[in-house]
């Protein structure tokens, strides 16, 4: 794709581009007001663009936003849009014109192999139905959160960032993971009850008893390759770092198998915050095993049990010694 086709793209979104930058991976990023505002920006606009198309030759575009979370194809970006529209109607686009444009970049661009790589390339793995996030309840409303959201300190901005839900019949806040595109690929529950003897529950696919994604980060439609890669183990964890480092993934199973390590294909840096345990020291040789010198590990402070724990204070310091960037969280032009 090249910056006129990215162009007419967000104007058959209703959404003017406003200049564009390149960024130091030879990539061009297309500036613009988010075209998902309407529905996942407060108040419904992007006062401060925070939306970009990143195109380079020979490779896919790839859509991105830092204030709402959205980042993959053009084609999932247009299905979110279609899909909210058909829900909540907030005016009209020129659809049609912006799915040729989709379609016909995604026809051109060709896959790229590497003939020298040693990791299995990533699964692809069953689609989950949107219906099953649809039919519970967002966690958040405005201001407020469940109440065991709060007593775990997560915010609103964060529960509606990585669109949290609470499924009532299970009583579990359920977390919706998504593959690289932006698809549903699975549905992540923790029980706020301690009666529930099983606290975390990974959905079944409706269409196929016992089958998971377990191999997909959740985070990884958000991440953004060229800066730091923070990996945390759980749920929580990630959601503690997320205020302080936006560009953070965890997995949904205990372990890191293969297959998961090819998920971090690409990316320049990977730093690890894993609990100071058996299952983290595994999780740390996994890591350098597979990674080498892209991947540094920290450690957390001697009587923190794990990243959800401890205070925001303690992550900031301790993200600082290997994320920089951290102490002005000016990641807006990085994201964007």
């Amino acid at each position: 794709m090249d910056e006129a086709t990215a162009r007419a793209f967000l104007k058959a979104l209703g959404s003017m581009p406003q200049g564009s930058r390149t960024a130091g991976d030879g990539r061009t990023h297309v500036l613009a007001r988010c075209p998902l505002a309407p529905w996942r920006h407060e108040k419904a606009i992007d006062s401060k663009p925070s939306f970009s198309i990143a195109i380079c030759e020979g490779k896919e575009a790839v859509a991105s936003c830092f204030s709402c979370g959205f980042r993959g194809g053009l084609l999932p970006l247009l299905m979110s849009m279609e899909t909210l529209h058909e829900h909540h109607p907030a005016k009209d686009w020129q659809f049609a014109a912006a799915r040729q444009i989709a379609c016909n970049e995604e026809e051109a661009a060709p896959p790229v192999l590497d003939p020298d790589a040693d990791i299995t390339p990533p699964k692809v793995g069953l689609a989950y139905p949107e219906e099953m996030r649809l039919a519970m309840d967002p966690a958040w409303h405005e201001d407020e959160v469940h109440p065991y959201l709060a007593l775990r300190g997560v915010s609103a901005q964060t529960a509606r960032l990585w669109d949290l839900r609470y499924d009532a019949k299970r009583m579990r806040i359920v977390t919706p993971i998504r593959d690289f595109g932006g698809t549903l690929m699975g549905l992540h529950g923790r029980a706020v009850h301690a009666s529930n003897s099983l606290r975390w529950l990974a959905y079944e696919h409706p269409a196929q008893k016992g089958a998971t994604n377990r191999h997909i980060l959740l985070g990884e439609h958000k991440f953004t390759p060229h800066l730091p890669v923070l990996v945390v183990e759980s749920v929580f964890d990630l959601l503690a770092c997320f205020p302080i480092w936006p560009n953070v993934v965890s997995p949904t199973a205990a372990t890191f198998p293969t297959s998961m390590m090819a998920r971090f294909d690409g990316v320049q840096r990977v730093v690890t915050l894993f609990d100071n345990d058996k299952a983290g020291s595994a999780a740390r040789k996994t890591f350098s095993k597979h990674l080498g010198n892209t991947c540094q590990h920290l450690m957390l402070p001697e009587g923190v049990k794990d990243a959800g724990e401890a205070k925001i204070q303690e992550l900031e310091n301790l993200l600082l010694t290997a994320i920089p960037a951290v102490k002005s969280l000016a990641l807006l032009d990085e994201y964007s």
